[in-house]
């Protein structure tokens, strides 16, 4: 099964986590579907790559060393581009 949208893009994801284990297993897979990913280890990190890339999905970690999955959620959503109508997971 391949996820796409209706114009046949694939949909690009960001995975937060300060654990690789968890990062390098959600990203294969989230691969193996048929999504674009990226990821993050750090709050700091996700927003940064949020004020670049305008993302449809993005998974969080809720307990992050310096921000906080909560933290980095509320500063991704004041954006003032795109990247804020994602959904965080």
């Amino acid at each position: 099964m391949r996820f796409q949208s209706k114009s046949g893009a694939k949909y690009r994801v960001l995975i937060v986590d300060d654990d690789q284990t968890s990062l390098t297993l959600a990203s294969t897979i989230l691969n193996d579907f048929g999504f674009m990913v990226d990821t993050a280890d750090t709050g700091q990190d996700a927003f940064f790559k949020c004020r670049e890339t305008r993302y449809d999905l993005i998974f969080m970690d809720i307990e992050m060393p310096g921000m906080n999955g909560y933290q980095t959620s509320m500063a991704i959503r004041g954006l003032s581009h795109g990247s804020c109508n994602a959904y965080i997971i």
